[in-house]
């Protein structure tokens, strides 16, 4: 089912907001879900959902954190960071260390393992193979959530040196596309790991089951004053299975790109299209061509696409399709 949004809400939320003032509001938002996974050997097919830490170690262990984007839109960020907590006190404050924090186009499963590097058959919490343990993979067959964050998967990334505050607490700069991508509807929360030099060790950090010490987003936004993109014009559809790289059924999409648009929703018949195919919209009046996976007999299947601001609003559906098949012949014998 499309991802849908209130658009009364919004009308709401915007006019409570334009309350703050122009310089804007400043919002917190708490992370509602985590999982920590772990990318080494065996442990792979682990999640850690209920721990009270999560471990943020390069390419071997990664969070996924998510938020309440709800209160995001309808709002244009001008300053984003994420506050995390460590577990453990800093002994040299890790010079050098670099937070990366990516947007995820594979929609995971939070689970309910508390116990480290264990697998969670009952919750089907996210491991590094599997964003639903044992049934959803990150993109394809024996893809891993590399696939699906990093750069990968039409995903936006960022890094950043943490910056000590106060308690162990430490604020990480975001750029702020990551989290219009929360706003929008383009990311599945955040995965966020620590680069450290020379083999210095990984941070543990708190997660939301600790409690106060939870991880948080903090911006600084106010209401977007513009109403939302209008319709992607000049939209097209074509068979794509015949060129190489490309499965049977496979279909093409191109459409003039809208002012105002920051990513997009497309249907093909009842069916979403997987984020991890759909890439954020590029440059206003320029044509945008992607491919996305058909429907059995996709002729005569209509194929929707909503142009997405950065606030999360929504244009109306633009509306193409294949024509169908051609009139079955009558039978002599009819």
């Amino acid at each position: 089912m499309r991802m849908t949004r209130v658009r009364g809400l919004l009308v709401v939320m915007t006019a409570l907001c334009a309350c703050a003032g122009a310089s804007g509001e400043e919002i917190s938002l708490p992370a509602v879900r985590d999982v920590w996974i772990c990318g080494e050997g065996t442990m792979r097919d682990t999640s850690m959902s209920r721990t009270h830490t999560l471990k943020l170690e390069g390419g071997r262990d990664a969070a996924l954190l998510d938020f309440d984007r709800i209160r995001l839109q309808g709002m244009r960020i001008s300053k984003a960071e994420l506050f995390l907590h460590r577990a453990e006190p800093a002994k040299d404050n890790t010079p050098g260390a670099s937070v990366v924090v990516s947007t995820v186009s594979g929609q995971w499963v939070e689970g309910r393992f508390s116990i480290p590097y264990r697998k969670d058959p009952v919750g089907r919490g996210a491991t590094f193979n599997q964003a639903a343990f044992g049934v959803t993979p990150w993109t394809v067959e024996k893809s891993t959530v590399m696939d699906a964050v990093m750069g990968k998967g039409n995903t936006l990334v960022c890094r950043a040196a943490p910056q000590p505050t106060v308690d162990e607490w430490y604020k990480v700069k975001l750029d702020r596309e990551v989290v219009h991508a929360l706003a929008a509807g383009a990311s599945f929360g955040i995965f966020v790991t620590v680069e450290t030099g020379r083999n210095a060790p990984g941070w543990l950090i708190h997660s939301r089951e600790s409690g106060k010490y939870a991880p948080y987003l903090r911006v600084q936004a106010k209401a977007e004053k513009r109403g939302p993109p209008a319709t992607p014009s000049d939209l097209k559809i074509e068979p794509a299975g015949t060129e190489p790289g490309h499965p049977r059924g496979t279909l093409s999409i191109s459409f003039r790109v809208p002012e105002g648009t920051f990513a997009y929703e497309v249907s093909v018949g009842e069916k979403q299209s997987p984020r991890w195919l759909i890439p954020f919209a590029a440059k206003a009046g320029t044509t945008q061509r992607f491919t996305v996976p058909g429907v059995e007999g996709d002729r005569g299947v209509k194929v929707n696409v909503w142009a997405v601001a950065a606030d999360g609003r929504e244009s109306d559906a633009a509306e193409a399709g294949l024509p169908g098949p051609p009139p079955r012949p009558k039978n002599a014998i009819d």
